[in-house]
């Protein structure tokens, strides 16, 4: 029996096994690392076997070739075993792999067309809010501008009925400006804006008829009727909408 022989065949059967290492997953070694680690076991039992039956073997093999070829050709299959369960293995994770970056990139769209309708909702929100704010900004200076026109007409009956026409032209003139500027307000209701369209118009009689008295220089305290009483009445009904406005301007605005 001759020992070198076998040691010398044994050493290229356990070496290339060596070069397809186990590949290891985050979740524990692969089906390829399993079976590699029985072959090696099977393989070296299979050598021990034949290092302690040398004789035997080399009678059976005679038949076949010599020994070194039987064994050559075993130790081709068992790697042509490997390669092929190697290569199952790597095509099973590389799927594996290829559905997780499919999950993955699925989920992180979701994620974006979530971000983007968070987004878009709180521009759309921040747009309401905005139009909101603008819009109590227009009544509240809608309020002011009422209020003006109501100080106005106080003060050119009060300048009419102490004789100065002057001041009382001026004021007039300008709250026949003032009155024609807000009769088109948006927030205002079609009676509201009927009767400050009648004041315009009574506005500017008054005012033509103070012009006139200044022309010709009558200067006697007090307006006539029926000036004075659209004056009245035009106050009454300038009040009224400046009231409205006010209570409107105070109420919280409701996001729709």
């Amino acid at each position: 029996m001759s020992a070198p022989g076998p040691a010398r065949t044994s050493a290229p059967t356990v070496t290339p096994m060596h070069s397809h290492g186990p590949a290891l997953t985050g979740g524990g070694c692969t089906v390829s690392a399993v079976a590699l680690v029985v072959t090696l076991v099977a393989v070296a039992v299979a050598v021990t076997i034949l290092w302690l039956r040398w004789d035997e073997f080399t009678k059976w093999s005679a038949p076949y070739g010599n020994a070194a070829s039987v064994l050559g050709l075993a130790v081709s299959l068992i790697g042509f075993f490997l390669a092929l369960l190697t290569l199952w293995d790597t095509r099973r994770i590389n799927t594996r792999a290829q559905r997780n970056v499919t999950d993955a990139v699925v989920q992180a769209q979701r994620d974006v067309e979530v971000a983007v309708r968070g987004a878009q909702e709180a521009v759309h929100d921040a747009y309401r809010q905005t139009r909101l704010s603008m819009e109590k900004m227009a009544m509240i200076l809608l309020v002011t501008e009422a209020e003006n026109l109501c100080r106005l007409v106080f003060a050119m009956r009060d300048a009419g009925g102490t004789g100065r026409w002057e001041m009382a032209a001026f004021q007039c003139q300008e709250a026949t400006l003032l009155v024609a500027r807000l009769a088109g307000n948006p927030h205002l209701v079609p009676t509201e804006e009927n009767d400050l369209r009648a004041s315009a118009d009574a506005l500017g009689k008054v005012l033509r008829y103070i012009n006139g008295r200044l022309a010709k220089g009558q200067l006697d305290p007090g307006l006539p009727n029926p000036h004075a009483t659209n004056i009245d009445g035009m106050i009454l009904g300038i009040s009224a909408i400046v009231s409205r406005l006010r209570k409107l301007s105070m109420e919280v605005p409701r996001v729709q």
